[in-house]
């Protein structure tokens, strides 16, 4: 019989075990040191988000983001987190990285910052104003995937924050910086601006509605300062006020057309500048004064008719004639302006018309005899603000100069709002019964304006005063016009993350 002889295979499953281990291990390896790889590169994601942001966060509540501006860091190179910390915003965001684990003693770690106003180079798509980057990088020792002679790995994570401004869409700012009720609504007053409405006073009742008054911004928000007072008789504000820290004077860098012409607080006079003013009627001459008569009382059977010029003693129109105005400016060198008496007032030359341009009514003159702009009961007025120029948009504007006026107002003086006591000297005034049709921007950094007693008004307003008092169904509909109060600064400070 044949047998068979069995060959002796005992050590191969060894051998075997012994080439297949190499590979097991390298997998466990690449799972343990890839996953642990991956845990750490989270964390690095999460410091760099949290720096970042608190970075920008810093320095939002700042009204002006330059790389000037103190406190604010600047360097659009990635530079390292200094040892000893920095009191500029980048060492805000260097603590926030410590604070998750990331610190410049660890010489296995490292934070960069880089930062800079407008957008930022890795996201070329985001809207900022200034943008910060944070990258954290870290060194680690790997374990098993050393038998594979890979010892050391990298881990890194980049985030950007920024800042970004909302447009300017205000278009009634309230300049008094402690008034008590500085935008005073009541008797069932109806105050509507198709945009936003700004107060910068102080005071805990700074906005300030009462007697079923409205106010409302259809299309931007309410802003206070100091806090806001409604009572229970309906009386509302809406949106919801939202507390914001005040902005400055929109218009606080336009010109003074006839600064060199009068000093209000000496009477002295120059040359009225030519550079500033490019509307007829601010022209030098020997006086400085085209107009001396301050009063138009006498019957007529036409409106009067002005031509732009200097009116010393102001502009005062009674009798139930009216007027038409000519386009150009109207400088009031003391008196103010008072258009009384069912009358028609309106810019045009011998009819209105809104396409022959525009007027600026300049309030000027000394605290003792400034005056302001009034309309009188049951008036009607047609004005629209300048059509060109470096004032474009603007209608009544009053000297800057003029701090405390002393004249007391002539028309629509008797009513005293609640909570307010009494319109101060040099107000300007709508009063009651009043049509007007107005376009352009009430300019009265140191004043106040008040509508009265059923006033309707049309058109397109801005307002920007010192104070605005609303009462007795007063209807005010407001809108950004003129491209000197649309350049202005100012909006909405936001922070996120761009990356």
């Amino acid at each position: 019989m044949l047998r068979l002889k069995r060959k002796s295979v005992g050590g191969q499953a060894l051998v075997l075990m012994c080439f297949c281990s190499t590979v097991l291990f390298a997998m466990l390896g690449l799972v343990v040191d890839v996953g642990w790889m991956y845990w750490r590169k989270e964390a690095c994601l999460a410091a760099a988000q949290a720096a970042a942001l608190a970075g920008v966060a810093k320095i939002s509540s700042l009204t002006s983001i330059t790389c000037s501006t103190s406190g604010v860091f600047c360097n659009a190179t990635p530079t390292p987190c200094p040892a000893n910390g920095s009191s500029d915003n980048s060492g805000t965001a260097c603590d926030y990285a410590n604070a998750n684990s990331f610190t410049t003693s660890n010489p296995n770690q490292n934070v960069t910052i880089a930062a800079n106003t407008g957008t930022p180079p890795t996201a070329s798509g985001a809207d900022t104003s200034y943008y910060m980057t944070v990258r954290v990088t870290e060194r680690r020792m790997l374990t098993f995937l050393s038998i594979l002679n890979v010892s050391v790995g990298w881990v890194s994570a980049r985030a950007t924050a920024g800042i970004y401004v909302t447009a300017q869409s205000a278009c009634i700012y309230i300049l008094d910086p402690t008034g008590q009720a500085s935008l005073n609504a009541s008797n069932d007053a109806q105050v509507s601006a198709s945009c936003g409405i700004w107060d910068y006073s102080s005071a805990s009742n700074g906005l300030y509605a009462v007697g079923s008054a409205n106010v409302s911004a259809s299309n931007g928000e309410i802003q206070y300062n100091g806090g806001y007072y409604t009572d229970n008789s309906g009386s509302k504000f809406s949106p919801t006020p939202v507390n914001a820290s005040p902005g400055s004077n929109p218009l606080s860098g336009i010109v003074v057309p006839w600064s060199n012409c009068l000093n209000p607080s000496t009477g002295s006079s120059g040359t009225c500048p030519s550079t500033t003013c490019q509307y007829t009627g601010c022209t030098a001459s020997s006086t400085h004064c085209d107009q001396t008569q301050g009063t138009w009382s006498s019957w007529q059977s036409t409106p009067y008719q002005f031509q732009p010029g200097i009116y010393c003693g102001g502009i005062s129109i009674s009798n139930g004639m009216g007027a038409y105005f000519a386009p150009g400016m109207y400088v009031i060198n003391g008196g103010g302006v008072t258009l009384n008496g069912s009358s028609l007032y309106c810019v045009g030359t011998g009819a209105c018309s809104a396409n022959t341009g525009g007027v600026i009514f300049y309030l000027t003159g000394t605290d003792a005899n400034y005056g302001g702009f009034v309309v009188g009961n049951n008036s009607t007025v047609t004005l629209n603000g300048a059509t060109s120029g470096d004032l474009e948009g603007m209608l009544v504007y009053s000297d800057p100069l003029i701090t405390a006026p002393t004249t007391a107002l002539s028309v629509c003086n008797s009513y005293v709002p609640p909570g307010y006591g009494g319109l101060p000297a040099g107000s300007s005034s709508f009063c009651g019964g009043s049509t007007s049709d107005l376009t352009g921007i009430i300019y009265l950094p140191n004043t106040t304006v008040s509508f009265n007693n059923g006033t309707g008004s049309g058109g397109a307003i801005s307002l920007v005063v010192k104070d605005a008092v609303f009462n007795g169904g007063a209807d005010f509909f407001s809108n950004v016009t003129g491209g000197v109060l649309q350049s202005s600064g100012g909006g909405t400070v936001k922070t996120y993350l761009v990356e």
